[in-house]
């Protein structure tokens, strides 16, 4: 993850191998009435290229290397997932609790 080319294809990689499956989680929850999303595709294509860019982010290493930073950064992305698929907060946890 080193060079621009890496994260170039591992955001590529991402996106060819994840963005199908992860569309059809999220129609199926928009089906059932769990989900509010209105652009099935675009919503997908953005939440997952922002999990992918999380290594390009210029503070990167203080979420790897400080506790407190990291967590804050996990609820803030959870929260963000909540909103756009038009969820309460407390319904998604993306990783796991931690103490």
């Amino acid at each position: 993850m080193k060079s621009d080319f890496a994260l170039y294809k591992y955001g590529l990689t991402i996106a060819q191998k994840y963005v199908d499956p992860f569309a059809r989680i999220i129609e199926q929850g928009v089906e059932e009435g769990v989900f509010n999303v209105e652009f099935l595709c675009e919503t997908t294509d953005i939440l997952l290229r922002a999990v992918t860019s999380v290594p390009q982010s210029m503070f990167f290493n203080e979420y790897m290397e400080d506790k407190t930073k990291s967590l804050k950064y996990k609820a803030s992305f959870e929260a963000i997932m909540a909103r756009v698929l038009g969820i309460d907060s407390k319904e998604i946890r993306i990783y796991p609790k931690m103490d």
